[in-house]
């Protein structure tokens, strides 16, 4: 994980950071890339531990206040679902815009490098 990651997961406020960082490199990532690993990334977001879920979710939330009519985070962007169990959303990666997919991908890949 680098450093920028690392002290900005203690920092709620870092996130607008994290995503600008993120987005910043996945410019790079192409959308078969996304594509061809999208069972790994559903995966591996099923696996992350909590610090990780918070920072996923919250880069899905301000992804969707920089481009939707989200205000809060009481707001569920991309038709996500409350799980039964109150513990989490579940999302269906055919409603995360390829733009947040590519960030979330980085995301991913940088905090197991």
């Amino acid at each position: 994980m680098t450093e920028t990651v690392k002290t900005s997961l203690n920092d709620l406020k870092g996130i607008p950071y994290i995503y600008q960082h993120m987005m910043e490199k996945s410019s790079n990532v192409q959308n078969d890339e996304i594509e061809y690993n999208k069972s790994t990334i559903c995966a591996t977001i099923g696996k992350l531990p909590q610090e990780h879920l918070e920072i996923v979710f919250l880069l899905m939330i301000f992804h969707a206040h920089l481009n939707q009519d989200v205000k809060t985070i009481e707001d569920i962007p991309y038709l996500g679902k409350p799980m039964s169990s109150g513990k989490g959303i579940i999302y269906k990666m055919e409603q995360v815009p390829i733009n947040l997919q590519k960030i979330l991908y980085v995301y991913l890949n940088e905090i197991s490098a």
